[in-house]
C-alpha cells in the first residue's frame, strides 16, 4: 500500500492555512474592536477526549519450529515503549493552533506556544495584566511587555519577521514571539509560563 502523496498533503495543508486566516476565523473580538475581551473563565471544563496511550512491543529470541542447538539457550528480550498524548487544549486556546502553525512549524513548538497562550492569556488577545512592572503591563495573546514591544516589533520586522507593530494583534504577537525564540539569547525564557 502506497503512502499519501506529499504534494497532495501539502496542498490540503496550505488550503486549510489560507482559509483559516480569513477574518471570520479570528473571532468577534478581532473583527469588531468594540467587542469586549472574553477573559479567563472561572472554571475549566474537563477535556472531551481522554489521553491516548500507545504501547508497542518487540520480541527477539528463539523462533517456532526446529531451532539449532546454539539458539535454544537464547533468552527472550522484550522492549516496551509507551507514548502518552495530552488531552486537547481548551477551545479558547485550541482555536489559535492554525495561526501558531504559520509561525512555528515544528509540532512540538506549536503545542509549546499553545501552552504559553493558555498560561499567559487563556486565548484572549486583549488580555492585560493590571499589575505594572518596570517594563509596563503584560498585554495581548502572549503577554508582551508594553514598554518593550515597540522596539521588539521593529527589530523583528527588520530581521524578516513581518508584523504591523500592533501589540493587540495576535498575529503580530506570534511573529514577534517567533523572532524572540529564534534570534535572542533568552529564547523561550522570555515567558515565565514556559514549561
Amino acid at each position: 500500500m502506497a503512502g499519501p502523496d506529499l504534494a497532495g498533503v501539502l496542498s490540503v495543508w496550505i488550503t486549510v492555512a489560507v482559509l483559516s486566516c480569513t477574518p471570520e476565523h479570528l473571532g468577534p473580538a478581532m473583527i469588531d474592536p468594540g467587542v469586549p475581551p472574553r477573559g479567563r473563565p472561572t472554571t475549566l471544563t474537563a477535556a472531551t477526549a481522554p489521553p491516548t496511550t500507545v504501547v508497542s512491543t518487540t520480541t527477539t529470541g528463539a523462533q517456532r519450529g526446529t531451532v539449532p542447538r546454539a539458539v535454544v539457550d537464547t533468552t527472550t528480550t522484550t522492549t516496551t515503549t509507551t507514548t502518552t498524548t495530552r488531552p486537547p487544549w481548551p477551545s479558547s486556546v485550541e482555536e489559535w493552533r492554525p495561526y501558531v502553525a504559520i509561525y512555528f512549524s515544528d509540532h512540538g513548538d506549536v503545542d509549546r506556544v499553545l501552552g504559553l497562550i493558555e498560561c499567559e492569556s487563556f486565548g484572549d488577545p486583549y488580555a492585560e495584566n493590571p499589575t505594572p512592572t518596570r517594563w509596563g503591563h503584560a498585554q495581548g495573546l502572549l503577554q508582551h511587555m508594553s514598554t518593550l514591544w515597540e522596539a521588539r516589533a521593529a527589530t523583528a520586522l527588520l530581521a524578516g519577521y513581518p508584523n504591523g507593530g500592533d501589540i493587540w494583534n495576535p498575529l503580530d504577537q506570534l511573529a514577534v514571539s517567533k523572532y524572540l525564540v529564534d534570534k535572542t539569547l533568552l529564547s523561550w525564557d522570555h515567558w515565565a509560563c514556559n514549561r
